[in-house]
């Protein structure tokens, strides 16, 4: 495994995706249709993870392609936390998404992880331990009310929805007016007693939105070399 300039060893990709995979919701809302949403959509979000000193990071869900195999979303997950020693640097994970994700157990077709400006590298999506992520339309019955919020300057009419979990409770404030995915804001608010990876306490998260726009590129632009055994160590 090679070191960085100054010397530390690179921590190896899969656990860096895990990681960065563990702070966002396995169900992620969608209200936005891929079949009309524009390519080149994009939402910027800071995600903050703990109580009274969180831990934060920025992402970035881009749209970037679409065509009769499926739909290409990128994250990219930046900022003072994803520089720390854990996660090694920014991280972009493509997905190449089935043409209809929704409701799907197995929605992603490829999924692919750059981290720095190192070599893409294809996650098998049959890898033991890998995260699940789910694409899901907000479940009516889950709804609290519509709603007006002010978030990144800019005023939003959203349908604001609560699912309660048996580790935690999730408020998601959700608005077809921001694609890729609809998410203006979510809260995870765990159980005093929900515990999280290694059996620490599960940590409140939130995601909240800081802009959208319309005219994102695909930054995974270098073809992906096959996992090798060190990127999972």
């Amino acid at each position: 495994m090679t070191g960085g300039c100054n010397g530390r060893r690179r921590a190896p990709v899969l656990p860096l995706y895990f990681a960065v995979a563990g702070v966002l919701p396995v169900g992620m809302p969608l209200t936005v249709d891929f079949k009309q949403a524009p390519v080149g959509s994009w939402a910027e979000y800071d995600v903050k993870v703990g109580g009274s000193e969180p831990a934060v990071m920025k992402t970035r869900w881009a749209f970037v392609g679409r065509d009769a195999s499926g739909n290409t979303l990128e994250l990219t997950m930046d900022g003072p936390a994803a520089a720390s020693d854990r996660l090694g640097g920014k991280v972009v994970t493509r997905m190449v998404l089935l043409p209809d994700p929704i409701g799907s157990s197995k929605p992603i077709r490829q999924l692919v992880v750059q981290v720095g400006d190192r070599e893409p590298v294809e996650v098998p999506l049959g890898t033991p331990g890998l995260p699940g992520q789910k694409f899901q339309n907000p479940d009516p019955k889950k709804l609290v009310g519509k709603a007006t919020i002010t978030v990144a300057g800019a005023k939003f009419q959203v349908g604001h929805y609560r699912d309660v979990l048996p580790d935690r409770t999730v408020d998601s404030w959700i608005s077809a007016e921001v694609p890729p995915l609809g998410v203006v804001k979510i809260v995870s608010t765990p159980r005093p007693d929900a515990a999280g990876p290694g059996g620490r306490p599960l940590p409140p998260v939130t995601m909240e939105l800081t802009a959208h726009g319309r005219n994102a590129r695909p930054a995974i632009t270098r073809p992906a070399r096959p996992l090798q055994a060190a990127d999972a160590q």
